[in-house]
Order: C-alpha cells, then sequence, then structure tokens
C-alpha cells in the first residue's frame, strides 16, 4: 500500500466522524423526545386537575345556582374533550420518545462496533506506515549512494526522460520486448545492455533499457 493511500485513510479514521455525527444528531433528538413527553403529559396532568375541580364544583352540591351549574357541565365536557385530544398527543409523543431511544441504541451500537473495527485497522495501518517510510528511506538511501557514480550526462538524459516519458524514464526488456512500448528488441541490443555500462535506448520510446 502506497504511503499516501495509507495517511489518507487513517486521515478518514474508518469512517467514524459518520457515525459520530449520526449519534451526536440521534442524542440530540431523543432529549428533544423527552422534552416533548414531558411538555405532554404536564399538559394533561393539568387539565385533569382542572376536570376534577370542575367536577368537584358541579357533583358536590356547593353550587346550587342553575347557570352556574350548567356553565360547570359545559366546562367538564369541554375539559374532557381537550383531555382526549391531549392524551392523543401524548401518545404520539411516547412513540416518538420510543423511536428515538431506538435510534439513539443503535447508533450508539454501530459506533462502538466501528471504533472497535477501527482500532485493529489502524494498528495495521501505522505498521504499514511505518514499513512504508523505512523502505522509503532505504530506498532515497540507495538512490543517493547510486547517484553519486552516475555521470552528470546520464543523470542529466535520465532527468529529461522522466519529464518526457511521465515520470517514467527506464524500462525493463520483457520477452525480448522493451517493457514499456512494447516494441522488439534485437538480441545483440539485448545482450548490449546486459554487458555494457553505457546506456542503451530503445529505438522506439528512448527509453533505458535494462535487462531484469
Amino acid at each position: 500500500m502506497k504511503l499516501h493511500s495509507i495517511e489518507t485513510e487513517l486521515e478518514g479514521a474508518g469512517g467514524l466522524g459518520g457515525r459520530r455525527g449520526r449519534v451526536q444528531a440521534a442524542d440530540q433528538a431523543l432529549a428533544a423526545a423527552r422534552g416533548a413527553q414531558a411538555f405532554a403529559e404536564n399538559e394533561v396532568a393539568v387539565q385533569r386537575a382542572k376536570l376534577e375541580a370542575a367536577e368537584a364544583a358541579l357533583y358536590g352540591g356547593t353550587v346550587r345556582n342553575p347557570k352556574e351549574l350548567a356553565d360547570l357541565q359545559h366546562e367538564t365536557e369541554a375539559l374532557r374533550r381537550h383531555i382526549a385530544t391531549l392524551d392523543d398527543r401524548l401518545l404520539e409523543a411516547m412513540l416518538a420518545l420510543e423511536s428515538a431511544e431506538t435510534e439513539q441504541r443503535q447508533s450508539t451500537e454501530a459506533l462502538d462496533a466501528g471504533e472497535a473495527g477501527w482500532e485493529a485497522a489502524r494498528a495495521q495501518l501505522e505498521r504499514a506506515r511505518s514499513e512504508s517510510t523505512q523502505q522509503i528511506e532505504r530506498l532515497e538511501g540507495e538512490r543517493e549512494a547510486t547517484l553519486a557514480g552516475v555521470s552528470a550526462a546520464d543523470l542529466a538524459l535520465y532527468d529529461s526522460l522522466r519529464a518526457l516519458h511521465g515520470g517514467t524514464a527506464v524500462a525493463e526488456v520483457l520477452d525480448s520486448s522493451c517493457g514499456a512500448c512494447g516494441v522488439a528488441v534485437a538480441p545483440s541490443i539485448l545482450q548490449t545492455v546486459r554487458s555494457s555500462p553505457d546506456l542503451i535506448r530503445c529505438r522506439q520510446c528512448n527509453r533505458i533499457l535494462y535487462a531484469g
């Protein structure tokens, strides 16, 4: 795995950001649902207290005036209808709270599972990063040591070919053909590639040939 890809995966943290965002949203929704249910319960309790007071006055015998009794009767009927509506709202709030609790639980479980999996993946990625970094350092050291023995002219040629061919200045001879462009390499040329210290180039793409 390339170092850049490893760094990208480490920065992505296994996609936990999305799961954490889901948990945060679920927590907020749960808090709102609890508040809504508490409000609905309080509304029902207040109206039931009013109904009890009205019924006590209506049936307690303390009120004797017919008009007042009629008003109390209308009030109790209105309160019962209103309480029925509030009970429906309370039921809706209870169902919403149950749904919010389910979402909060599921999102938390998903985050916990993701974090557990990420711990193992991160350990592997960090090992791979360390190995890749060491390999890069080793290869850079080898490159520096190799460049010390390369003439300025050959180095200039190498750099120009890299620029010309998108970073690939050298091609391996594979099955008697240039590994980059596929043109056939004559046996005599291949022998020269293997034995000569001079740089031998492909007649088609001009890359430097080497025999594996």
